[in-house]
């Protein structure tokens, strides 16, 4: 009996919104999409788009794929291409009908801003 209440417990994520985050957002500018694919727990992946630097074309700057934890009303991100194992907090909402999420602005955890990012679910 414990066993099963450990392996049930284990199992559950203090994930108020995960299954409902699954699929792709695209956010209010059409530049920027979040996807959480049901195949990576804890992560997503953000696709920003390409521009030219010194010649080169380069993903933008948040173009990576981050693992995120949750806090209460906020969401801890970690980029995989970042270089520290820290988890900054950013405001996280999403609506009751799962089809509009706000998160703070989380690009680049050396400039950080108290923007909040606005996107749409459309798959």
């Amino acid at each position: 009996m414990v066993l099963f209440l450990c392996l049930c417990y284990g199992c559950h994520n203090d994930d108020k919104t995960t299954t409902n985050l699954k699929g792709m957002w695209i956010d209010t500018g059409k530049q920027d999409t979040l996807i959480f694919d049901e195949k990576y727990d804890n992560t997503f992946e953000v696709r920003r788009g390409y521009e030219i630097v010194n010649g080169y074309r380069l993903p933008k700057i948040g173009t990576d794929f981050y693992q995120y934890k949750w806090r209460n009303d906020s969401i801890l991100v970690n980029g995989y291409l970042w270089n520290c194992i820290c988890f900054p907090a950013h405001y996280f909402s999403i609506n009751a009908d799962n089809t509009i999420l706000e998160i703070g602005e989380f690009y680049n955890p050396n400039n950080p801003t108290s923007n909040r990012l606005k996107f749409y679910k459309v798959k």
